[in-house]
This record gives C-alpha cells, structure tokens and sequence, in this order.
C-alpha cells in the first residue's frame, strides 16, 4: 500500500467524505481508484457523501491515521445516519450499520427508504460562503460540514444566508472522485437572506443529527406520538388523534412550506395534502421521510429536544449497543447454532445479559431469549408485573386486542407485551387464530354489503367494488365465498348467432366498391392481398377464413402479381400519353410508367399494346 505523507486534522463537524477528499488531494493521488484501493482495499467502491460504507476495512487499513476511535464512531460522528436512525426499526437498524461497516452501498438508500419516500437519495454538495471564507482563516483550508448536507437544508444558521450548490457527485464523469471543497467557491457576491421558516428546520435538522438517538420500533415511535398529539388536544370528540386537526396546525405553522426545497412533495397533493401524517400514526413501519417527522415533532414538542426526553423515557435510557475500539458488530441473523464463539458468550453465566448484548451486537432481549431456549436460567427483574397481571396480559392477547391497546390497559410498556407475547407459543398461535377469525368476519361482512349494493349486477360488480375482500376470502375462505356467490349469480347473457352467409355477402360487397375504386385512380400501388384485408378489417378476417369463402376466393382472384401490377402501370402510361398526342417511343412509355426494371417480357407487352 502507498504511504500517505500527510495526515489532515478532522475539523470540526467535518463530514467523513469531506475529509477523505482532502486527504486523497493532500497526498497528490491523481487518479480515483488508486486512492479507493489503499484505503477500503476496492477499486470497485464509490463512497458516498452523506452515507460511505466498507467504513471497517477503512479502519483496518488508516490504522491510528483514521480520524475516528472505530467504525462506530465515524458512524456516529462522520455521517449523516444518526439523522435517519430515529425513525428505523432496530431490525433494519442492525441491517443497515452492517452495510456501512462491511458491506458495499448497493441497495442501502433503498433499504433506509430514500428511495421510496420519493424525496431524493442523493443531493448536491452544498456550503455557505462565509462559513467556507472563515474556515480558510482559521484552518487555512474550507471543508465539507455536516449540518449543510442534511436533507432539506438549505440555509446557514450561523449567517442566516442561503446555501449554494455546488456538484452532485452521481453526476460528475468519475463517480469514485472525491470533490474536495476550494477556497474560490466561496467567493461570491449575490448573498440570498434564508426566511424564518427555512432557518427553523436547518435547526431541527441539526439538533435531530446531533440527539444521536437510538433506532425505534414502529409501534412504539406511533404510541409516542399518540400521547402527545392527545396532551396537545389534537383529539376529536371520542378521544382519538385527529389528523385532519393536525395537518392544518402544521400547514399554518410553517406558512404551507413556502420557500422549502420539497414543498410539492410535503403538501403531497391538493386533494389530500399531508398524507403522511395518517402513515406515521397508522402505517409506523412504512418508511417516512425524517422531514415530515421533523415538522410533526416540532408541532407536538416545540423541538427535538423535548422529543428526545419522550423517546428516552419510553426506552428507559436504552440507546443503540455501544461497541468497544476494534470490536466488530456482528448482526444476529449472522451467527450459526454452531457458532463456538457466541454460544460460549452465551452460556458464561458470568456475563450478564446487557454485557453479553455489548459483545455480539445484539440486543438484550435477543440475548435473553436465546439463553432461555438454552435453559440458562435468567433472574427474573419484572418490576411491576407480577403473577396476576401477567395472567391479565395474557388473556388479553388471547383474546387479539391491539398490542398498543394492552399495553395502556395494564400500564406497561410495549416491549413488556411484545416480550410476554414471543415467549409462549400456544399463546401466538391462539392469538393468531382469533386474529385470523377477526379479519374473516369483516371481509365476509364487506363482500356480503359489496354483493347487496346491486344485486341485480351480481358477483362482477361486486368485484369491482371490494376486489381486495375478494381476493382475501378466495385465498382464505374459498368454500364460504364460492357457496355464498351461487346465490347472486347473474344468468349469462346469450349472444345470437353469426350468420357468416350474410357477413361474407356484404363483406364481398365492400371489397368490390373498393376495388372498382383503387382502379380508377392511378396505379400508385399494387393491390395485394394485404390492402385488401386491411379494409375489410384484417384480424376478424384472417381469424374467421374458413367461414368466408366467396371472400376468400375473391381476394385471391384479384390480388395483383408483381408482373401484372407492372403491366397494369404500362397500360397507364399508354392511355396518359396517347391522351396527351405524344409520340410512343418504348423509353417514353417506361418512364411514364415509373419502371426502373425493363426486363424483355415488359418490352414485348409494351410493343404488343402498342400495334
């Protein structure tokens, strides 16, 4: 590997891309992959801007030259992933910090949701004048911030001013160089002044990357914002979150997002503008944009920090699992039952759960439950639940009411029904069949009202109106569906009978106007059989020939050979030029006619014309 002669100092909320861009140009590497390869040992690798992976072989290679202490903490401190982290389930969490230690970037704005949420998943690199003007002072040299690469920034907050944009690096001729930021960008004499709301969201896109909070579960981040939308009174009459309430409160706090970078893609549409608001209460797992929660968060806290102290609340204080200097995170689905490694983690009862959980990269309730299907015995902490109210929880569950729902009737948390819920098996699978039998009633009940609506139109257009009752009961309740369809089944409509003597008269009638026609006219084009199709309607023709035959036998008697067309254009030219009392010599007569070709039975049929 080629030794670097120079080291540059991280600066101050420096991005990772940023500072690998200053090292490759300190240290004179010309071409892009020569530079990729001594650092992730890839020629192959593009390292993104806000988000660079294979940031493990990074370490390995840098060694003390790596301006982070691991992997982890130029995760935390060196891209832009803290700032999505929040709002992805700790699942895809363990998936995603995977791709960025020790994995390419293929496939990793779409699993993070960049991609679906159709907000842009990349986005030019952009700096503020001043800032890069007061870096060259006090550093000698301008960088790539942080805080000006969050999605939907567009202002400094320091200045006031607006950002500028400089490169988007998909875009450039080499996709592997790394842009380093110059001194002479930041030379500029039109400043434009950011607006209120503008300056408002760079600051809570800011402190969101800086909480650094840890990956939430979906149903819990949607309990979290229900309980505040309803000490907000963002409720209606019977108590439940009023979306409508809440996309207006928005709409009117940030002035309809005039002046954002993604305005149309927020208001959504004028019919129903903020869709997104519904799926971050009733959908959680679908994948949101963390600018619409940001404006959400705003509306029901007053800022991030305020959202922070709820999250940590409802998490008891538990972030992401820290990872010592050197050591690698290893995600479950990863480790083999013959893994000698983690099963004698596992099974040292001297390491508790939370450290055993520090160690694999797991969580502690994985690790509990692996020890438990073991048989090591694990010391029960269950603070406020004891025997009865267990027993409560699990008749509840039993019973399929929503887990959210248990949760706030026996005053636990999420996680406690969750974890009671994974732990006994009769119970998830009569949980499920009381589910299963839930969700059969009401697509019987919705078929049955889709089939009654019109009776007279029958199973069709009930299809048409509850095609997904349909498809549900065909799959799961096929014998109910089919015996229920038998009583509004609709008589089939019988279609007389087509009397093919009849077509093929007046078919013969149209093709001899056309012919009579074509030949009155000069001779342009030939009349194959082809035309002659085409004017009578070629697919129904052609599909039903055999039930035409005076038809047929009439094409085929005044399709037109090559040679007759040819002869057909000879006899034009005759009668055009005798019209015109012009002398007949043969090369007149061919030119006229439009012959290239005078082969010797055209010049015999043309002297033959002539006597």
């Amino acid at each position: 590997m080629r030794r670097f002669s120079y080291i540059p100092e991280l600066l101050p909320d420096e991005l990772l891309y940023s500072w690998l861009a200053r090292l490759a140009a300190l240290n004179a590497y010309h071409h892009p992959r020569e530079f990729l390869l001594a650092i992730v040992g890839s020629s192959n690798a593009v390292l993104s801007v806000d988000l660079p992976t294979l940031l493990d072989s990074m370490h390995r290679r840098l060694g003390d030259m790596f301006p982070f202490s691991t992997p982890i903490d130029a995760i935390q401190r060196g891209t832009l992933y803290p700032y999505h982290r929040p709002f992805i389930s700790p699942d895809r969490n363990e998936a995603i910090v995977q791709m960025l230690l020790h994995e390419g970037g293929k496939g990793l704005k779409t699993l993070l949701g960049r991609v679906a949420n159709r907000f842009g998943a990349s986005q030019p690199l952009r700096y503020c004048p001043a800032c890069f003007e007061a870096d060259y002072t006090r550093f000698g040299v301008p960088y790539w911030r942080r805080v000006h690469q969050l999605p939907g920034v567009i202002c400094c907050v320091i200045h006031a001013t607006r950002l500028l944009d400089h490169e988007l690096p998909s875009t450039t001729a080499h996709k592997q160089r790394l842009i380093p930021p110059a001194f002479e960008l930041g030379k500029h004499s039109v400043i434009h002044i950011a607006s209120k709301n503008q300056i408002k969201l760079a600051i809570l896109s800011i402190d969101l990357l800086k909480a650094a909070l840890p990956p939430l579960a979906g149903d819990v981040r949607a309990l979290v914002y229900g309980k505040a939308a309803k000490d907000r009174g963002l409720v209606n009459s019977r108590g439940r979150v009023c979306h409508g309430q809440i996309v207006g409160a928005i709409r009117k706090r940030f002035n309809d997002f005039s002046g954002f970078e993604h305005r149309a893609r927020l208001l959504a549409s004028a019919a129903q503008p903020l869709r997104w608001v519904a799926d971050i209460f009733n959908r959680p797992e679908r994948a949101v944009h963390p600018l619409c929660h940001l404006l959400l968060i705003d509306l029901l806290w007053d800022g991030v920090d305020e959202f922070s102290k709820a999250i940590l609340e409802v998490t008891n204080g538990n972030c992401e699992p820290k990872v010592d200097a050197g050591s690698k995170v290893i995600s479950p689905a990863r480790f083999s039952k013959h893994d000698r490694g983690m099963s004698q983690i596992l099974q040292d009862t001297s390491i508790s759960c939370r450290s055993a959980a520090e160690l694999l990269g797991m969580s502690v309730t994985t690790v509990v439950n692996r020890r438990r299907a073991l048989g090591i015995p694990i010391s029960e902490r269950r603070k406020l639940l004891d025997g009865e109210k267990i027993s409560a929880i699990n008749t509840s569950l039993g019973r399929g009411y929503a887990l959210v729902t248990i949760a706030h009737r026996h005053n636990v948390s999420l996680s406690t029904v969750y974890r009671l819920l994974s732990q006994d098996a009769s119970l998830l699978a009569a949980r499920n069949r009381t589910e299963h039998k839930q969700v059969r009633a009401r697509q019987r009940e919705h078929w049955l009202k889709a089939l009654n609506r019109k009776k007279s139109d029958g199973v069709n257009h009930a299809r048409k109106i509850a095609a997904d009752s349909y498809a549900w009961l065909y799959r799961n309740d096929r014998p109910w569906l089919m015996q229920i369809n038998k009583q509004f089944r609709v008589p089939c409509k019988r279609i007389a009978r087509v009397d093919w003597s009849k077509r093929d008269d007046k078919l013969c009638q149209a093709l001899s106007r056309f012919i009579k026609q074509f030949f009155g006219n000069r001779p342009r084009l030939r009349l194959s059989k082809t035309m002659m199709l085409r004017q009578l309607g070629e697919t129904n023709v052609r599909a039903h020939w055999s039930k035409l035959p005076r038809l047929a036998s009439m094409i085929e008697g005044h399709a037109e050979s090559i040679l007759d067309f040819q002869k057909r254009r000879i006899d034009w030219a005759i009668d055009a030029l005798k019209r015109d009392s012009v002398s007949l010599p043969l090369w007149r007569i061919q030119r006229a006619a439009g012959l290239k070709t005078w082969s010797p039975s055209l010049r015999a049929y043309a002297r033959q014309r002539l006597t």
